[in-house]
C-alpha cells in the first residue's frame, strides 16, 4: 500500500492544467413516450411491444441496461402495472454486488400485493429468497399500479419514493448499474415509463478497476490527504475483459487528467490480463490523458507486477 500511495503522489504531480468540467453528462437508459434510449439487458421473457415492456411473471425476471457504469450518482424510477391479486413481488433494485456472483444483493424496494406490503432490503436469489435481509417494511395498498423511485447519493444513502412520497432513507454501500433495474418475481408486470440514469461531478483523477477500487475505497483516503477529487469507477468482481469493455464509458467519457488502473485480480491468465490493460493504456494515450497502473495478476511474484506510468 505504501508503494501505491507514493506512486499516486507522483501521478498527482502531473495533474496541473486543463479546464475542469463541473458536471459529467448523465448516461441515460429510458423508456418514455413509447421510445427507448439505450439497450435493454433482460433476464427472463421480457418483451417490448407498442411502447411497453412486459414480463411474463414466470420465476425471476429483471430488466436493466447493458451498460456497466462506475458513475455513482444514480436515479432509477418507473411506473409499474401488475396484478393486484398477485402472489409474487414487483419493484426496483440498484445493485452493489460483485459482478461475477449469481446473487442480486443491493438496495431493493419490492411490493407484495397479496400481503399489501412494501419491503426494502437486499435482494437475493439464494435459497429461493426474494429479499434476503429485510431492512424496512410498511403495510399499504397500492392497488394494481405504482410509481417507485430510487435515488443514490454517493458515500451516503438511498432515498426511496413511492407515488411521490419519500418512504425511506437506507444505507447499502456503493451502487452500480450491474443487475440494476425493474424486478419481477412470479408476477406479470408492464411499464411504459422508466429510466435509469447515472452521472457524477468532475474529478481530475479516475480510479478504475475491480473490488480493490470499488469496495476498498482507498481513493477516499488518498483524496482526503491530497485535497483532490478522485472518482471511484470500480466494479467489484470483474475481469480485465469486462473492464476494457466499459473503459470508454467509465473513463474516457469522464475526461480525467489521470487514470489509475488496478486490474487483473480476477483473471486466471496473467498474459491476457496484461494484454487487456495494455489496450486500456493505448486508449488513454489516444485520448491524451496520463495514466499509471498497478497490475494485480495471478501467477506473478507477490501477486503484483511493476508499476507502469506515462511520462
Amino acid at each position: 500500500m505504501k508503494r501505491i500511495l507514493i506512486t499516486l503522489l507522483m501521478a498527482v504531480f502531473f495533474v496541473l492544467t486543463g479546464t475542469e468540467i463541473p458536471r459529467i453528462e448523465p448516461v441515460v437508459f429510458a423508456l418514455q413516450g413509447g421510445r427507448m434510449t439505450g439497450e435493454a439487458r433482460c433476464l427472463g421473457s421480457w418483451e417490448f411491444e407498442n411502447g411497453t415492456w412486459r414480463s411474463s411473471g414466470h420465476g425471476w425476471e429483471t430488466l436493466s441496461p447493458r451498460l456497466y457504469s462506475g458513475r455513482k450518482e444514480i436515479t432509477l424510477e418507473a411506473d409499474l402495472k401488475f396484478s393486484a391479486q398477485g402472489k409474487g413481488a414487483v419493484g426496483l433494485q440498484l445493485g452493489n454486488i460483485h459482478s461475477g456472483e449469481n446473487g442480486n444483493n443491493g438496495c431493493a424496494v419490492l411490493y407484495y400485493p397479496a400481503e399489501k406490503k412494501l419491503k426494502v432490503g437486499e435482494l437475493s436469489r439464494r435459497n429461493g429468497d426474494v429479499i434476503q435481509r429485510v431492512r424496512s417494511e410498511w403495510t399499504m395498498d397500492l392497488g394494481d399500479h405504482c410509481s417507485i423511485r430510487l435515488d443514490f447519493v454517493p458515500q451516503s444513502h438511498y432515498d426511496i419514493t413511492v407515488n411521490g412520497k419519500r418512504v425511506a432513507r437506507s444505507f447499502f454501500g456503493l451502487a452500480i448499474f450491474h443487475r440494476s433495474g425493474i424486478v419481477s418475481v412470479d408476477m406479470p408486470v408492464s411499464t411504459a415509463r422508466f429510466s435509469l440514469s447515472a452521472t457524477m461531478s468532475y474529478a481530475p483523477v479516475v480510479a478504475f478497476g475491480d473490488s480493490i477500487t470499488h469496495h476498498c475505497r482507498w481513493q477516499n483516503e488518498v483524496a482526503a490527504r491530497l485535497w483532490l477529487s478522485i472518482a471511484n469507477c470500480g466494479i467489484a468482481g470483474e475481469g480485465t475483459a469486462a473492464g476494457l469493455e466499459r473503459f470508454e464509458t467509465d473513463v474516457t467519457a469522464l475526461h480525467p487528467r489521470v487514470v489509475v488502473i488496478f486490474e487483473g485480480t480476477n483473471n486466471a491468465k496473467p498474459l491476457s490480463a496484461l494484454n487487456d490493460i495494455d489496450r486500456m493504456v493505448q486508449l488513454a494515450r489516444k485520448k491524451g490523458f496520463r495514466w499509471f497502473s498497478v497490475n494485480f495478476c495471478p501467477g506473478m511474484t507477490a501477486g503484483m507486477s511493476p508499476v507502469s506510468m506515462s511520462p
